[in-house]
């Protein structure tokens, strides 16, 4: 089965852009035969930690306006996972949508929050396992991969994949030097459960 890893600039408070780079590049993965596409923590808005920012842009996704970009997800034939911020009873979460031709199959919330995510956001604490074609997988997101039980908690449950949005925060400098050590980190969490790791990442 083939896996597409979107990495791609960030898009910042421009949802009709982040849409139509999502359906170029999701389209353009099915056309290669990827089953499964990953873009980016907090893709669809863009990744800003502010108070004011993430009560303007974030989406409640069982709203109009979040059924709207599904319609606009449609024609992409590969599972798509997006990063987003989303808003529920008056919470907000850093979340990763599992969307299948323009239908939410679920939602995975990020467990384990960093910085100033932590005086904004809500923790996850569901480990939820998607299906494709009988081929199980499950969702980290970011910093959740630097948590060893982060892939013990799905690999016990059956997922035999783990796919990462990732948005690295470091300086372009840093963030070139660290990151083949974090990717190195992430595997060695997957591969001692016998997983396997996608990530679409910002760079």
């Amino acid at each position: 089965m083939r896996f597409a890893a979107a990495q791609v600039p960030d898009i910042c408070d421009d949802v009709p852009a982040a849409i139509r780079v999502m359906h170029r590049l999701g389209v353009e993965a099915g056309r290669q035969g990827a089953r499964l596409v990953c873009f980016p923590e907090a893709f669809l808005q863009g990744y800003r930690v502010e108070d004011e920012y993430i009560c303007r842009v974030a989406i409640d996704l069982d709203s109009p306006r979040f059924d709207r970009i599904l319609a606009a997800l449609e024609e992409i034939v590969p599972v798509v996972v997006f990063g987003l911020f989303e808003v529920s009873a008056g919470r907000y979460y850093i979340t990763a949508a599992v969307i299948a031709r323009g239908v939410l199959v679920g939602r995975y919330r990020k467990h384990h929050l960093i910085g100033r995510e932590q005086e904004i956001f809500t923790a996850g604490d569901v480990d939820p396992i998607f299906e494709i074609d009988g081929f199980s997988f499950a969702i980290n997101i970011c910093y959740d991969m630097q948590f060893p039980e982060r892939a013990a908690t799905p690999a016990a449950l059956g997922a035999k994949l783990l796919v990462c949005p990732a948005n690295n925060m470091l300086r372009r400098a840093a963030a070139e030097r660290w990151k083949h050590r974090h990717n190195e980190i992430r595997r060695a969490h997957a591969r001692g459960r016998g997983l396997v790791v996608e990530r679409g990442c910002l760079w």
